[in-house]
C-alpha cells in the first residue's frame, strides 16, 4: 500500500515539473520578447465611429532570462497615447493597454516592443498589427449602428421616407432651421417650418396664419389668437364672430322694437330661420285661401280686393309699415295686439270723460252766483219788535246778506 502511494506521488511531481512554466528547458535565445497578432485585442467587437475603445497587447518572454522594455501603439505612423512599460520573467507574459477613439475612416492598429533591456536577440517577433478595420456609424447615438438602424438620424422619419422627401437621412434637421424634419412643414426651406392653416404658405410669409378671415395684425389688435381660427371656441371663426373673445355671444346686438315681444335670444339659428320662413309661407297660404273663399262667396275677385281695402285691414297694413315688421306681433290675427289696442282705447275714453266732466262742473259752479240766486219769498206775520242791538253771528255761520252786499 505504501509503495502505491509513493508511486502516485512521484508521477504527480514529475508532471508538475514537466508542465511548469519554470521548466528548465532552454530557449533558442537568451533574450527574446514576443508580440504576435493574436496577442492584440480590443474591448469591443463592434467599432463605431466616435466611440472610445481600449486596445490590449500581451508581451511574452520566450527567452531564458528576465527582460524589460516598452510597448507603443500606432495608427499608421501616429502613436496612440504613451508607451507602456513591461517587465517579464522567462516563460511569462505582461499585459498593457491604451485608449483609442475610433475614427470615421478605416484603420489598423500596430503594436511594437521598444527599448528592450537587455537587447532583444530576435527582433522578428517584436511587432505586429491588426487587419484593416472599417468602423460603423451610429449617427443618432442610440447604440444601433446605421447599417442596422432604419432611422439613422432619429428624427422620426425612416431613411426611406427621407429619401422620398428629399431630406438627408443622416441629418435630423436638413435645412438647419432648428426644427427636425418630421415636424418641419418645409424641411428644405430654412425660412419656414410651420403652416398652421395648411394652405401651403408658411406662417412667416402668410398674412393670415389660421385662415379665419382676419389678418395676423388684425388679430393682434383685437386680442385674438392668430394661430387659432376660433379663439373663444364657440364654433364661429373669429372673422365671422362679432364677439370673438366671448363664447356666449356671436352676432351683433340690435335695438329691439318696443312693440315686439322679446325673443330671449341673442342669435338666430338656422333652424329658427327655416321655421320662420315656413310660418310666413303658411300665413301667405292662409291669406290666399281666405281670398279664394271671398271670391267664391261673391262670385268676383273684386270682392276680395274690397275686403282688403276695409279700414281695419288698412290699419293693420299701416301699423306694419310704420313698425317695419310684416308679421308676428302686428298680425291682425294676434290677440295680444288687439288686447293692447283695446287697453289704449279704454284709457283714451277714461281721459276724455275725465276732462269733459271737469269742464262741465266748472261751468255749473260759475252759474250759481249770488245775483242769480232767487230765494223764495217768505210771508211772515208782522210782528212789532222792539229795537234791539245787533247781534253777532257765530263764526261758523255764513251771513248771506253780508256776502251779497260785498258782491
Amino acid at each position: 500500500m505504501a509503495f502505491k502511494y509513493l508511486t502516485l506521488l512521484s508521477l504527480y511531481i514529475f508532471g508538475f515539473l514537466l508542465l511548469s512554466p519554470t521548466s528548465t528547458k532552454a530557449a533558442e535565445f537568451d533574450y527574446d520578447l514576443s508580440l504576435k497578432a493574436e496577442d492584440l485585442e480590443f474591448s469591443k467587437d463592434v467599432f463605431i465611429s466616435g466611440q472610445s475603445i481600449r486596445i490590449y497587447a500581451r508581451v511574452k518572454n520566450v527567452g531564458n532570462n528576465d527582460m524589460s522594455g516598452f510597448v507603443s501603439f500606432f495608427r499608421g505612423s501616429q502613436i496612440i497615447g504613451e508607451s507602456r512599460p513591461v517587465s517579464v520573467r522567462p516563460n511569462f507574459y505582461d499585459d498593457v493597454f491604451v485608449d483609442f477613439v475610433v475614427p470615421e475612416d478605416s484603420f489598423n492598429i500596430q503594436a511594437r516592443i521598444m527599448a528592450a533591456e537587455p537587447a532583444d536577440q530576435n527582433p522578428s517577433n517584436d511587432s505586429n498589427q491588426t487587419t484593416l478595420i472599417v468602423p460603423d456609424k451610429d449617427t443618432d447615438g442610440d447604440g444601433t449602428v446605421d447599417r442596422l438602424d432604419n432611422d439613422d438620424d432619429n428624427d422620426g422619419l425612416t431613411d426611406e421616407q427621407e429619401k422620398a422627401h428629399g431630406t438627408n437621412p443622416l441629418k435630423a434637421d436638413t435645412d438647419g432651421d432648428g426644427y427636425n424634419d418630421n415636424i418641419d412643414a418645409f424641411p428644405l426651406d430654412p425660412s419656414e417650418w410651420l403652416d398652421t392653416d395648411g394652405d401651403g404658405i408658411g406662417n412667416n410669409a402668410d398674412i393670415d396664419d389660421d385662415n379665419d378671415g382676419l389678418s395676423d395684425l388684425q388679430e393682434k389688435a383685437k386680442g385674438t389668437d392668430p394661430l387659432r381660427k376660433d379663439t373663444d371656441g364657440d364654433g364661429t371663426n373669429d372673422g365671422q364672430d362679432y364677439y370673438p373673445l366671448d363664447p356666449l355671444k356671436i352676432s351683433a346686438e340690435q335695438d329691439r322694437n318696443i312693440f315686439q315681444p322679446p325673443t330671449g335670444q341673442t342669435e338666430v339659428k338656422e333652424q329658427d330661420k327655416q321655421v320662420s320662413a315656413a310660418s310666413e309661407g303658411q300665413n301667405i297660404q292662409n291669406l290666399q285661401e281666405l281670398q279664394n273663399q271671398l271670391n267664391t262667396l261673391t262670385g268676383t275677385p273684386a270682392a276680395g280686393q274690397k275686403a282688403a281695402d276695409q279700414p281695419v285691414q288698412r290699419l293693420g297694413q299701416a301699423i306694419e309699415k310704420v313698425s317695419g315688421n310684416g308679421g308676428g306681433f302686428f298680425s291682425l290675427g294676434n290677440i295680444f295686439f288687439w288686447t293692447l289696442v283695446a287697453i289704449l282705447i279704454a284709457l283714451a275714453t277714461v281721459v276724455f270723460f275725465y276732462f269733459k266732466n271737469r269742464q262741465t262742473g266748472s261751468k255749473q259752479l260759475d252759474a250759481i252766483s249770488p245775483e242769480k240766486l232767487e230765494l223764495p219769498v217768505m210771508h211772515t206775520p208782522t210782528v212789532i219788535v222792539k229795537e234791539q242791538k245787533e247781534t253777532r253771528l257765530p263764526r261758523n255761520v255764513i251771513n248771506l246778506k253780508e256776502l251779497i252786499k260785498k258782491k
